[in-house]
């Protein structure tokens, strides 16, 4: 569906988005001396880590053939779609949903133009999304030991053919 376009998400879902927000963030608070600015790029930072740690033990270890790519064992789960979705995760847990809705649908095109582009299956991409979001929420919750009621996360079926949307909140 996304015809020739897809290499813009295959461009977007190498982590650069997570590296700008880091960046930009480490840049601003060492510049203002703005503690929020330095702990929202640590924040990133170890989001991005733990997510890219995470999915390349798993690939590692998987070794899943690529739907139109058979000599390439790595597609299984999506690093493009883990990154997108840890850096979506922590625009939205750090800024609202204002900004963090506008970082879920860019994660849902980069992971929908993995698919288009025969990169991969889609049980990659749900359980890329599931690393990214978990550890993007995790760290950030992990970070700021809030109280905060409401999470919201994919989880795939146990056939890896569908995924529930679960949300959850604690009152």
């Amino acid at each position: 569906p996304l015809g020739d376009y897809g290499y813009i998400g295959e461009a977007l879902g190498w982590g650069y988005l997570n590296a700008l927000y880091t960046l930009g963030h480490l840049t601003h608070g060492y510049f203002t001396g703005q503690d929020k600015s330095l702990e929202r790029a640590e924040i990133m930072m170890d989001a991005s880590f733990y997510t890219l740690l995470t999915t390349a033990a798993i690939k590692t270890s998987i070794k899943s053939k690529r739907p139109e790519y058979p000599d390439e064992n790595d597609s299984f789960p999506s690093g493009h779609a883990s990154m997108s979705f840890a850096f979506a995760s922590v625009v939205t847990a750090e800024h609202g949903l204002y900004w963090g809705l506008p970082a879920y649908a860019i994660a849902s095109f980069i992971s929908v133009s993995r698919i288009n582009d025969g990169r991969h299956w889609v049980h990659d991409i749900i359980a890329g999304a599931t690393i990214g979001a978990s550890y993007g929420w995790g760290v950030y919750l992990n970070h700021r030991k809030s109280e905060t009621p409401f999470f919201l996360t994919i989880l795939p079926n146990e056939d890896l053919k569908s995924a529930n949307l679960l949300a959850s909140y604690r009152f």
